[in-house]
């Protein structure tokens, strides 16, 4: 019997010592597993679009809530910039607080003039554009509400998927 016994103690020692390697060794894999996976991309809650000269400016606050700001050269490129890398999209929601009374597109000699007006304001706003496709597409997404001013200039308002 005691030699029986002998037999046990040395066979739940050896499972025991197995569940134990067993248990640090996934321990170790998610350890690992969290120490390699990249951080949370962070996400910016608000940003614009703004029409500079021939280019698009793309801002918004990062973390630190410092202003970040990225120049690019077609108005595809910003919208496309602006939800792959920063999961914001241009916003139709911005009509409540800046409600259109008139909008017009104007072909010139070598580019196409874009005209609106909004109901609480006494001015006509403008931007140029070298492309038909731009011209149609910026009055489009202002049409949707979109029109928001930016610290620097009229703008298109950004906001995060989910908001929309």
């Amino acid at each position: 019997m005691k030699l029986l016994s002998i037999g046990l103690k040395k066979r739940n020692s050896f499972i025991e010592k197995t569940l134990a390697v067993g248990f640090l060794l996934v321990l170790e894999f998610f350890a690992v597993g969290a120490y390699l996976a990249p951080p949370a991309k962070f996400k910016p809650d608000l940003g614009y679009l703004v029409k500079s000269g021939s280019e698009y400016l793309v801002l918004w606050r990062d973390e630190n809530k410092e202003q970040k700001m990225i120049t690019l050269s077609s108005l595809g490129g910003a919208i496309s910039f602006a939800s792959s890398e920063l999961s914001l999209d241009v916003s139709g929601r911005g009509l409540s607080l800046y409600p259109l009374e008139s909008l017009w597109l104007k072909n010139q000699t070598d580019t196409y003039a874009l005209y609106w007006k909004l109901l609480d304001s006494n001015f006509v706003n403008r931007l140029t554009f070298t492309t038909k496709e731009e011209a149609e597409k910026f009055e489009s997404l202002i049409k949707l509400g979109a029109y928001s001013p930016s610290p620097i200039g009229h703008a298109l308002s950004l906001l995060p998927r989910n908001k929309n």
